[in-house]
């Protein structure tokens, strides 16, 4: 499990370096609707748009991929990220790797 950073910019792409290949990550915040949302690449292709980043939950589980995305709350609220400042104050984020999700899931995948 790896730590992903995210800053306040309300618009960022993320780049990170995984087994032969990227995942490209576009973190979004939408102040009209209070929330951060995001877009992934991964192997060239689009893996999912305009996602809703939601606390406590693999975010990318029904992908069946590789790596997942898991967001963790400092403060233990359970409230969604929702301000601009959220992950740079109480929010963290880790991209699962595929060891981790080996051990989750009881199986590994392509």
């Amino acid at each position: 499990m790896k730590q992903i950073t995210f800053s306040t910019e309300p618009k960022q792409k993320i780049t990170i370096l995984f087994e032969d290949t990227t995942i490209e990550i576009l973190l979004k915040f939408r102040p009209t609707i209070e929330s951060w949302t995001m877009d992934i690449n991964f192997r060239d292709e689009v893996l999912v748009n305009g996602k809703k980043l939601t606390m406590g939950i693999q975010l990318l589980k029904q992908f069946n991929k590789p790596f997942d995305i898991f967001l963790q709350e400092n403060q233990n609220t359970g409230i969604d990220p929702f301000k601009q400042d959220d992950f740079t104050s109480r929010v963290s984020a880790y991209l699962l790797e595929r060891e981790d999700l080996l051990e989750i899931r009881g199986y590994d995948v392509i």
